[in-house]
């Protein structure tokens, strides 16, 4: 009898399967994130105010988004829908 070769279906992201897991987070971040970037500008916000007002860890923060750009460009493309 042969074996039927093994596939494996590769996953999404660590990332993609966080916000996934809580869209509900991720969401609460780009929306708290978008209205600090929008009254204090992104040269003076720091990743630590936006985690701070997100009421989340900076580590968490980064579990989600790469670094302050990728944030930054999440809230951007959101802003535009």
């Amino acid at each position: 009898m042969s074996q039927m070769p093994s596939v494996s279906i590769p996953k999404p992201p660590r990332k993609q399967r966080l916000r996934d897991k809580r869209p509900e987070r991720y969401a609460d971040i780009v929306r708290f994130a978008t209205r600090v970037f929008g009254n204090d500008g992104y040269s003076v916000t720091s990743v630590n105010r936006l985690a701070e007002i997100a009421g989340v860890g900076v580590g968490t923060l980064y579990s989600y988004f790469d670094d302050k750009d990728d944030l930054f460009l999440t809230c951007v493309q959101a802003a535009e829908i």
